[in-house]
């Protein structure tokens, strides 16, 4: 199950978060999960290119994204713009 959680915080930013309740991505995976042409993928569908990209947009707004261990499991990124 995916969700999506959205927060107005105090310094007036909005902060999104996207949870996943899959497999996770163990701690040294998601210390470069935003590097180019990094893919957690076996198969060639991916081309680990979408969270640097991802990173990129965000950075260009101001912003930020971490990737995070979700309550109960799963993978969670949360931006802050």
């Amino acid at each position: 199950m995916i969700s999506v959680e959205i927060e107005r915080l105090e310094d007036g930013r909005i902060e999104v978060r996207i949870s996943d309740d899959g497999r996770g991505i163990v701690d040294e995976e998601r210390k470069s999960v935003f590097e180019y042409f990094r893919t957690g993928r076996a198969s060639p569908r991916g081309s680990g290119i979408g969270l640097a990209l991802a990173r990129q947009y965000v950075l260009a707004h101001g912003g930020t994204i971490s990737c995070l261990e979700a309550q109960g499991g799963g993978t969670c990124f949360a931006i802050v713009i």
